[in-house]
C-alpha cells in the first residue's frame, strides 16, 4: 500500500491560479458543490475517476476534466496520480464570457466536464497553460501581482478555454452568431490602442472602448485589417520599438525598449521582432550607433606608426569611450586538456569547458554523450555557433532539422530558437562559441550539476537566455 504523501504547490493570480497536486496514494474526494470557482485538472501521471453532476469521466494525460461548480463532484484519483490544476473564480469567468459575445448572462456557465486533449483548440490551450506555468516558477515578476500583465495573462486563459470547450453558450461563437461590429467600432479601438500602447491592455478594455463585443471587435479587425486586436498592438509595439531601437543613445538595452513599450517576455519579442524586420532588435541597435574612430595625432606615417608583435602590449585590454575597461584578452595557449582557471561544469548532462571568454566572445568545448540535449531555447543577446570535431549532432532552428558531422560548422543567430541533441549513439566532441558573451560564463557557474528543468530555467532566463516551455 502506497503512503499518502501529498504534494500541492500553488501559484496565485488574480482571479485565477495555478496548481501542482499529487497525493501518492489512491484518494477519494468528495467536495460537493465547489460554489464560486471553477477547476480545470490536466493529469500528467495516472489517471482519476470525476463524476460532475452525474457525467462520469475518466481523466488521464490525453483526456482532461473541468468541475463546474453549479454541480455535485466526486473524485477518485488513483495512486502515483498528478496534474496540474487551474483555478478559476465563477465571476471572473463570467465576466469574461459576457465581454466575449456581448449579452448579459443570467445563469452559471456550465461546460462539458470532458475535454480532449487531441483536439488541436484544446491542445493549444494546453500549451499556453504550460507557458504559464514555467512563468510561474520564475518567480512573481512572470505570475502575479508582481506581473504587470497578469490581467492579460488570465484574460486570455479564459478567453480561449471558452471558446475552446463546448458549453451553454458555445453557440455564441459559431459563425453569424455574432452581431458585427462597424469601422467606426475597429477605429476607436485602434485609437484607444494607440493612446494607451504601452500598458497591459486586457482585450476587454478595447472592446469597451470600442463599444461592441470582444469577439465582434475580434471578428471586424480580420474583415477590415487582417489581423486580430491583439495581433496588431503587437505589430505597433514593434513599430515603437524599432523608432526607439534606431534612436537609442549610448547605454540603452534591447529588453529595456521592450520593457517600456509593453512586451513582458524578451525572448518572445526578439521573435517577432526579427520576423518584422529581418534582424535581431540588438543588431538595429548596433546599427543606430556611429562607431568613433579617435587615433592620436602623432605626425608620422602610416608606416612609422606600423609596430612589430614583440613592441606591442601583450592584452588587447583598452579603454572604453567612457573610461572604465573592458574585459581583455590575453596572448597565449589554453591547453587541450584544460579549462580557464581549471574550470569545467556539467550542464543538461554534458561536460562544457571554457577555453576563452572576454566581453566580446566566448568559447567553449563540449563533451555530449549519446542521449544528450539542450531543449529549444532563444539567445535573445548573443550569436551562437558549434563547430563539430568528432561524432553527429542534430540542431532543430525552428522547423528545419540540420545534421552537422566533423569539420561542418553550424550557424545559430540571435533570436532563433534552437535545440540541440545528440542522438547518434556515440559521443560527440564539439566547440561553442557565443558573441558577444553577455552573462554566459556566470549561468554556467550557476547551472553546474543541476538537474531540475523548472529551477534551469528559471535561472537560464535571469542570464538572457530563454527556454520555451514543452510543446
Amino acid at each position: 500500500m502506497r503512503s499518502f504523501d501529498t504534494v500541492h504547490n500553488k501559484a496565485s493570480g488574480r482571479a485565477l491560479s495555478l496548481n501542482y497536486l499529487r497525493y501518492g496514494a489512491e484518494v477519494r474526494i468528495d467536495p460537493g458543490d465547489l460554489d464560486d470557482f471553477y477547476l480545470i485538472q490536466f493529469p500528467l501521471r495516472g489517471k482519476a475517476l470525476v463524476v460532475n453532476g452525474g457525467h462520469e469521466v475518466l481523466s488521464h494525460e490525453s483526456q482532461a476534466v473541468i468541475l463546474n461548480p453549479s454541480l455535485r463532484s466526486r473524485l477518485e484519483w488513483q495512486a502515483g496520480c498528478e496534474k496540474l490544476i487551474v483555478q478559476v473564480g465563477r465571476k471572473a469567468l463570467q465576466m469574461v464570457a459576457e465581454d466575449l459575445i456581448g449579452h448579459r448572462l443570467e445563469r452559471p456557465i456550465v461546460f462539458s466536464p470532458a475535454i480532449d486533449g487531441t483536439r488541436p483548440e484544446v491542445a493549444g490551450w494546453a500549451r499556453a497553460l504550460r507557458s504559464c506555468m514555467m512563468a510561474a516558477e520564475r518567480g512573481a515578476d512572470r505570475w502575479g501581482e508582481g506581473n504587470r500583465n497578469q490581467a492579460v495573462l488570465e484574460e486570455q486563459l479564459i478567453a480561449r478555454f471558452l471558446i475552446c470547450q463546448p458549453s451553454v453558450i458555445q453557440h455564441f461563437f459559431e459563425e453569424g452568431a455574432v452581431q458585427e461590429a462597424t469601422s467606426r467600432h475597429v477605429r476607436r479601438a485602434r485609437a484607444f490602442i494607440h493612446a494607451n500602447l504601452v500598458e497591459p491592455l486586457t482585450l476587454s478594455r478595447i472592446s469597451k472602448a470600442a463599444g461592441c463585443s470582444i469577439r465582434a471587435l475580434q471578428l471586424a479587425f480580420r474583415n477590415h485589417l487582417g489581423c486580430t486586436p491583439t495581433q496588431y498592438m503587437r505589430d505597433e509595439r514593434l513599430r515603437v520599438a524599432h523608432y526607439h531601437l534606431l534612436t537609442a543613445p549610448e547605454g540603452t538595452l534591447v529588453g529595456d525598449i521592450a520593457y517600456d513599450v509593453g512586451f513582458s517576455h524578451l525572448g518572445r519579442f526578439s521573435i517577432d521582432y526579427r520576423r518584422a524586420f529581418g534582424q535581431a532588435p540588438s543588431a538595429t541597435l548596433r546599427r543606430s550607433r556611429p562607431v568613433a574612430l579617435n587615433f592620436a595625432h602623432s605626425g608620422q606615417s602610416s608606416a612609422k606608426r606600423d609596430v612589430t608583435l614583440g613592441q606591442r602590449k601583450q592584452s588587447s585590454e583598452y579603454q572604453k569611450p567612457n573610461g572604465s575597461k573592458r574585459m581583455s584578452e590575453t596572448v597565449g595557449i589554453t591547453r587541450a586538456d584544460e579549462g580557464i582557471n581549471g574550470v569545467s561544469w556539467t550542464v543538461v548532462g554534458q561536460t562544457y569547458t571554457p577555453k576563452l571568454h572576454t566581453e566580446n566572445a566566448m568559447i567553449w568545448h563540449a563533451h555530449i554523450p549519446s542521449g544528450t540535449f539542450v531543449p529549444p531555447h532563444i539567445h535573445p543577446t548573443q550569436d551562437e555557433w558549434i563547430c563539430v570535431m568528432d561524432g553527429q549532432l542534430e540542431v532543430e532552428c525552428g522547423d528545419d532539422v540540420h545534421k552537422a558531422g566533423p569539420g561542418d560548422t553550424v550557424r545559430m543567430p540571435m533570436g532563433i530558437v534552437h535545440a540541440i541533441y545528440n542522438r547518434s549513439g556515440a559521443v560527440a566532441n564539439v566547440v561553442f562559441g557565443v558573441a558577444p558573451s553577455r552573462k554566459l560564463y556566470a549561468l554556467f557557474g550557476e547551472l553546474d550539476g543541476l538537474t531540475d528543468p523548472e529551477e534551469l530555467a528559471r535561472i537560464s532566463a535571469l542570464h538572457e537566455v530563454d527556454f520555451l516551455p514543452p510543446a
